[in-house]
């Protein structure tokens, strides 16, 4: 038996942002098709909601999202055509997962061989190969995020508010508010963080159960809470940094169009990275603790070290 790979595992965040460079051709096609399909979708409605909300005082600043309600009332084809166009987007990912989850596959580093990337051809049989498993994942996710709402706002948030909120405090009050939207927010980052890890589960072990793929995450999670967290969190960080370096030249892009298209399209492109590397850090993590032998005879669309 080959034994397994000494990849640096703690760094895995950086080497699947790598991997994700190198299949360059897949982050390409993603990006051009999320693009043109946003563009389609958003860019009419855009122009009425923009032209609409210059009309009425104060709109461009704090409260334009305040007026969003009257817009939609004046525009019907305002909010269907965004919402039309997130499930699209929703669609198309959970139809790419399982592709994603065959970048980041197993390399023998002390080989010293650059790995072969995975063709584009090969991303999208991955793809249609793995929809099901990816779509059982989902809906699993969607079951947890929902009991984790109910958990959080139903159970735990009225307990902490006649323990910890005293009346009067404003800044205790908006402490404790960022506080819970916090912790809320991050109970949803693991979970979607244990979405991937189960998906890459079943892709790396071909197997069925999505339940059983849960609990391997969730024993994954529990087991390497270091590797996992700074995997996802580094690949997080970028994803957020760059979105926000984009909507602040997006920002500053006035009414320059092409200057506005270029913040848009580095937006998607950024977008699109941080999704294919989670998949990617998921991969890395996962065969970490497989040998490569199963891996080569289980996976031959892998990421192999040149003879």
């Amino acid at each position: 038996m080959i034994p397994v790979t000494d990849r640096p595992v703690l760094a895995s965040g950086f080497i699947a942002i790598a991997r994700v460079f190198q299949a360059w051709r897949i982050w390409l096609c993603l990006t051009l098709l999320f693009a043109g399909l946003g563009a389609a979708f958003v860019l009419p409605v855009y122009g009425d909601l923009r032209d609409a909300l210059d009309r009425l005082p104060g709109a461009r600043g704090e409260f334009g999202a305040m007026m969003l309600d009257e817009v939609e009332r004046l525009r019907d084809g305002v909010r269907p055509s965004i919402d039309s166009w997130g499930l699209i987007a929703l669609g198309l990912w959970i139809f790419f997962a399982g592709g994603a989850a065959t970048i980041g596959g197993v390399v023998d580093r002390r080989e010293r061989v650059r790995p072969r990337a995975i063709r584009v051809s090969d991303f999208f049989a991955q793809s249609g190969r793995y929809v099901f498993a990816s779509l059982r994942t989902w809906l699993v996710f969607v079951v947890l995020v929902l009991a984790w709402r109910w958990i959080w706002g139903d159970i735990a948030v009225p307990i902490l508010e006649k323990r910890f909120v005293h009346g009067g405090d404003e800044t205790a009050l908006f402490r404790y508010d960022v506080l819970r939207e916090a912790i809320f927010a991050i109970g949803v980052w693991k979970l979607w963080m244990l979405r991937r890890l189960a998906l890459t589960h079943l892709v790396a072990f071909e197997r069925r159960s999505a339940i059983r793929a849960w609990f391997s995450a969730i024993g994954f999670l529990f087991f390497h809470p270091i590797r996992c967290l700074l995997g996802f969190g580094i690949v997080t960080l970028v994803g957020v940094l760059g979105l926000a370096a984009c909507s602040f030249v997006l920002k500053f892009a006035g009414d320059r169009l092409w200057a506005g298209a270029i913040a848009g399209l580095l937006a998607v492109a950024t977008y699109q990275l941080a999704l294919l590397a989670a998949y990617a850090v998921a991969r890395l993590l996962i065969d970490t603790r497989r040998d490569l032998e199963v891996v080569h005879l289980k996976d031959p669309l892998m990421l192999e070290s040149a003879a």
